[in-house]
């Protein structure tokens, strides 16, 4: 499989939205109806910063460590996850509001994983 269609399996259920950014900023894929800051979201996980900014809906910061951003928007618009692919990127998902972010992590982490041996 592709990046692109590794990243596309994950658009069901809660997780409605991915893309892949290279850890120096630039987006390797995003879904169709996405539209990420690469930069700033790296700056974000890189600088361990307290928010993240998508699409202009503010998110903030839960967990962010070497493996992974979880974030989500305190007025229920959901939540932010992502997982490193191999120490090269940041696959990220969109998180619906009634969706579990450390479920969707595991899910999304399982594609990081898969997506490591072609990136």
């Amino acid at each position: 499989m592709s990046v692109e269609q590794l990243a596309d399996s994950l658009i069901t259920g809660d997780i409605g939205a991915t893309a892949v950014i290279s850890l120096t900023g630039q987006v390797v894929y995003q879904s169709s109806n996405w539209n990420v800051d690469p930069a700033h979201i790296i700056n974000v996980y890189k600088n361990k910063e307290p928010t993240v900014i998508v699409q202009g809906v503010r998110y903030s910061v839960i967990d962010v460590n070497e493996d992974r951003l979880i974030a989500t928007n305190v007025g229920g618009q959901g939540h932010i996850v992502g997982a490193v692919v191999g120490g090269k990127a940041l696959l990220i998902g969109y998180v619906s509001p009634n969706g579990d972010a450390r479920a969707s992590y595991i899910q999304i982490d399982k594609i990081a994983r898969q997506m490591s041996k072609i990136l």
